[in-house]
């Protein structure tokens, strides 16, 4: 068990220099640094997260335009992040707005929630 948590955390960190702006990716390191038992480390990736949800949310921030594009493919890829109250299923079921709006609404509530 502990040898698997390992080899994700291992592989997720070998993706991070392909998504740095990648809010669920962020997410992601966190629950794994959690579940090895480093929540010191996971904290900082959840802080990165909440980080990159305020890009995503205020337009004219540094990194606005890296992080809502990458928002984008997240919503895109789907979403794979399982966390508590999620609001991923309702969302992803709209069809009528468009990827960007649906990236700065998932920022404001679902991914916030889950940092």
């Amino acid at each position: 068990m502990i040898e698997e948590l390992q080899n994700e955390l291992l592989e997720l960190r070998q993706r991070t220099a392909d998504q740095p702006y990648s809010i669920v990716h962020r997410l992601k390191l966190a629950k794994a640094y959690r579940d090895l038992g480093y929540p010191d480390l996971g904290a900082g990736d959840a802080y990165k997260a909440l980080i990159l949800i305020d890009e995503v949310k205020d337009e004219g921030f540094e990194y606005h335009e890296e992080a809502v594009a990458a928002a984008v493919k997240d919503l895109e890829a789907g979403c794979q992040h399982q966390h508590d109250q999620c609001c991923c299923q309702d969302a992803s079921k709209d069809t009528q707005t468009n990827d960007e709006a649906k990236a700065i609404e998932w920022a404001k509530s679902c991914w916030s929630r889950a940092a």
